[in-house]
């Protein structure tokens, strides 16, 4: 999705994406479409829902998990998250 409704990205033109943090899901599989593979650094508990800070490709996402499991989630481990398209903003750099 544009961020802006006038303007339509074309191909190899630069631009940021956007994703709410509790956009992301840790079911994706590694390659899939909108998709990434790194590590869970910091990551704090709250309750119904937890926040990490995951490391991939040299860049920080943040993640929200609704009904997180915790114990599942180490920094010791790769995972692979995703996000629907819909969820995706492209903005104008």
């Amino acid at each position: 999705i544009a961020g802006d409704p006038e303007w339509s990205p074309k191909a190899g033109e630069a631009a940021t994406l956007s994703v709410r943090p509790e956009c992301w899901t840790f079911t994706g599989e590694p390659g899939s479409r909108n998709s990434c593979t790194g590590r869970i650094g910091d990551s704090v508990y709250l309750g119904e829902v937890a926040q990490y800070q995951f490391q991939a490709a040299g860049q920080t996402l943040k993640i929200f998990e609704l009904n997180p499991r915790v114990s599942a989630r180490s920094g010791e481990k790769d995972f692979t998250v995703s996000v629907a398209p819909a969820d995706v903003i492209v903005l104008r750099n």
